[in-house]
C-alpha cells in the first residue's frame, strides 16, 4: 500500500490522518481555509487520492476524472470515526484488489 498516497480535505475527521499514518500508509492534509480549486491542484501535483466529504468535487465536469489521480467524495450518514476508519477499510480492501496488477 505504500504506492498510495492520500489527500483529506478539510472536512474530513483528524482521526482517519492518524489512522492511515498508523497503517503506513502515505496521507496528508489539505491546508485549511484554502479553494476547492487548490485542493485540486495539490491533489494533482503530489498524484494523491483526494478524499472530501465536498460534494463540488462530484461535479465531473469541474473536475474530470481523467485529469486526476482519484477523488472519492464520501456521504455519510453517521458522523463517528469508527464508522469512517470501516468503510474506508473496505474501499482499500477493494482498490487493493482491483490494481494489484498495476503496482
Amino acid at each position: 500500500m505504500s504506492h498510495l498516497k492520500f489527500l483529506l480535505d478539510e472536512n474530513i475527521p483528524r482521526s482517519l490522518l492518524q489512522y492511515l499514518i498508523s497503517m503506513q500508509i502515505s496521507a496528508d492534509f489539505v491546508p485549511k481555509g484554502i479553494k476547492n480549486s487548490k485542493v485540486a491542484k495539490l491533489a494533482k501535483d503530489l498524484n494523491a487520492i483526494l478524499l472530501t466529504r465536498d460534494s463540488d468535487f462530484a461535479n465531473t465536469i469541474m473536475y474530470p476524472p481523467k485529469d486526476f489521480y482519484g477523488i472519492l467524495c464520501f456521504k455519510f450518514i453517521r458522523h463517528n470515526p469508527h464508522y469512517y476508519y470501516k468503510l474506508f477499510l473496505i474501499f482499500l480492501i477493494m482498490l487493493m484488489n482491483s490494481i494489484k496488477n498495476y503496482l
